[in-house]
This record gives structure tokens, sequence and C-alpha cells, in this order.
């Protein structure tokens, strides 16, 4: 125990320190959390620190192969399930894309919500500054160049600059409600990046009562700048 102590502080020094996270914040600490190891090994109660845990975490290398991210193009960029907006191949209405799996996500026929209406108030959250898990988040200028505009320019076939001598800010839920759905799901902006296995959620409450429930895939899509086709 001892040993294990001495490399795990020696190794915190050559490294600088360690990150801990308290949400999204992270700090940096140079110093390890000291156990007491002589109280420990007289059989006494001792407090065993939460970052000491995250200490020795961090000295494990995450691996790539070994890991839970489901990245090999052979299956994030299936042209059978997943559209690339990239390269204009795959298939716009497959399973695995963002359209499809927010169509899903809204359930109309359950909840009376439309895929035209989860997704307009899920943009209208960027066009406001807000407050998520106790941290400001302030409003993206930019959604409506990099997102809305060439979203909707796409979905209606317009030519030229349709919002050249229009407010976008006041435009654009209406010219949103006025646009096929199945327009904005199939020209949605989002590419495919990983999908996720998330055994760690297994039991999770939210799902389900039961401990049974097996957990939670998600799928991770990167947005496509309208002018360069990067993320």
């Amino acid at each position: 125990m001892e040993e294990l102590q001495n490399n795990l502080q020696a190794q915190i020094a050559n490294n600088g320190g360690f990150l801990h996270f308290t949400g999204h914040s992270g700090k940096l600490h140079s110093e390890i959390v000291e156990f007491d190891l002589n109280g420990f090994e007289h059989h006494e109660q001792v407090e065993l620190n939460a970052l000491l845990i995250d200490a020795i975490n961090c000295q494990s290398e995450i691996l790539k192969q070994n890991s839970l991210f489901i990245t090999d193009l052979s299956v994030v960029e299936d042209p059978a399930r997943t559209y690339n907006v990239v390269t204009g191949t795959g298939n716009h209405t497959g399973v695995w894309t963002f359209g499809n799996l927010i169509k899903n996500m809204a359930n109309q026929t359950a909840t009376g919500v439309s895929a035209r209406t989860l997704l307009k108030e899920w943009i209208r959250g960027w066009t406001n500054g807000r407050t998520i898990n106790g941290q400001t988040v302030p409003l993206r200028i930019a959604v409506y160049n990099y997102l809305i505009i060439p979203w909707l320019v796409k979905a209606n076939n317009w030519q030229g600059n349709h919002y050249q001598n229009l407010n976008i800010v006041t435009q654009w839920e209406t010219d949103w409600d006025n646009t096929s759905e199945a327009n904005l799901l199939k020209y949605a902006p989002f590419k495919l990046m990983a999908i996720v296995n998330r055994l760690d959620l297994k039991g999770n409450t939210g799902y389900s009562s039961s401990i049974t429930n097996a957990g939670e895939t998600r799928f991770i899509y990167t947005l496509i700048a309208p002018h360069t086709n990067t993320r």
C-alpha cells in the first residue's frame, strides 16, 4: 500500500497534477490528497477523499480500441443507415440519420408533438441565453449563419440570399413552420460521428423502475459548416 501511494505521488508530480471535475468545470490539483496510511495500517477508521480516486483514475490510459465508442467508418458512414452530408452519399432517411432519430424522439402519434416543432424548440434554445446544470450558456449568434439559414435554404431549395432584405431573428420561425417537415429531416446538417454504448446507465430509473434495463445507446453527431463542409 505504501509503495502504491509513493508511486502514485511520483506520477502525479511528473504529470504536474491531476484534473478534478465538478460538472463541466475542471480544476488542476498539483498535489495528491494524502491518505492516512499509518492509521489504516493500525486498523483505524480513515477517510478516503474522492480526489484521491480521481488522482488514481487519471493515471489510466484510455485505450480507444477498448472503449465503448463505435467510430469505425464502415459503421458511422454505413450508406444504408446514414447520410453523409459532406460527400452527399448514403440514405437521407436511414435509420441512423439525425432526422430519423428526431422523428422517433418526437413520436407524434403518442405525444402530439411533431418533429418539426421539436426541432424548432431545440434550435430556439440556441438563440437565447439560458442556465443549464447551474452554468450560464450565452446565446449562439452563429446559429443563424451556420445552422438556421443554410438548413432552411436547403430544405426549401431557395436560390440566392433569401434573407437579404428580411430580419432573420423574427422571420426564421415563420419560415420554419412553412417548410416541409420531411425536407427539414432530410436535409438536417448533422453527420454521425460515433455510437456509444452506455452500459453504465443500466438500471437508471429514468428508463425503468426495474434494474433489468440494459442502459442506453447514444448517437453523437457533429454540425457541418455549410460553407466549408467541416465540423
